[in-house]
């Protein structure tokens, strides 16, 4: 083999060797890259897991405490509504209704009208006393005085010896052509006027057939008023008893 012959066959080799390193040192930067990688992409995957594991603990801690606190508000309801219930109870059973919320309203009035309790006591102790009235209630035929009428001497009454006066306003009647005649109209509300001694007036009013008690004196009075047959008339009824 000449010399020229072997120098290149030499050189050939270490072209060959320095290509195969070229070739192993790319290799292997590519393998330190994919290798650099993998160790980064698998750092930032654990860290989104700690991360995703730190908000889904922190996420049941807060269902946990939802779960508290809705038990808790539960039961506080459930507190409540026996206690509602409860008082519902208690009140139903205290408070007065129907005919005794109807005389504790009357006797509070009363008392704020400025009836000494003494005298309120009295009384109510004594409504169960037996009533003593008169053998028959007076009855009494007057006219019911309008606007339109003067019935003088016939509009005017007295009862328990003369101790009342008692006199009637009433409304016109409109007759079909649409004027008021002089005489009342029963179906209209009408006012019964009682006077006693003392000058005191005591106004009834309402619509007929009318009955309305008063006080006067030691006595009480039960009045009642009915149209009479005869028209512009009214019938008053009273009956006595004792008071109290």
């Amino acid at each position: 083999m000449s010399l020229g012959m072997a120098d290149r066959q030499a050189r050939a080799r270490r072209r060959l060797i320095v290509g195969l390193v070229k070739w192993a040192v790319a290799l292997a930067g590519i393998a330190l890259a994919g290798l650099f990688a993998y160790r980064t992409g698998t750092e930032l995957a654990e860290l989104d897991v700690a991360r995703l594991d730190g908000k889904v603990k922190a996420l049941t801690e807060q269902v946990q405490t939802l779960q508290t606190d809705n038990a808790n508000l539960k039961a506080v309801a459930q507190q409540a509504q026996q206690q509602a219930k409860q008082w519902e109870q208690r009140y139903t059973a205290e408070v007065p209704s129907g005919n005794a919320k109807a005389i504790l309203d009357l006797a509070s009035r009363k008392l704020a009208d400025g009836v000494p309790m003494d005298r309120l006591t009295l009384l109510i102790n004594m409504a169960g006393n037996p009533r003593v009235c008169d053998d028959k209630p007076e009855a009494k035929r007057l006219i019911v005085k309008t606007a339109l009428n003067k019935p003088g001497k016939d509009g005017t009454t007295t009862f328990a010896d003369r101790r009342l006066t008692v006199t009637i306003d009433g409304e016109s009647v409109v007759n079909a052509n649409g004027q008021k005649e002089s005489w009342f109209d029963p179906a209209q509300p009408i006012t019964l006027h009682v006077v006693d001694l003392g000058g005191k007036t005591t106004d009834i009013g309402g619509a007929i057939p009318l009955q309305k008690s008063l006080i006067s004196g030691d006595s009480e009075f039960n009045f009642a008023v009915a149209a009479d047959d005869k028209r512009g008339f009214a019938v008053v009824t009273a009956l006595r008893c004792n008071f109290p």
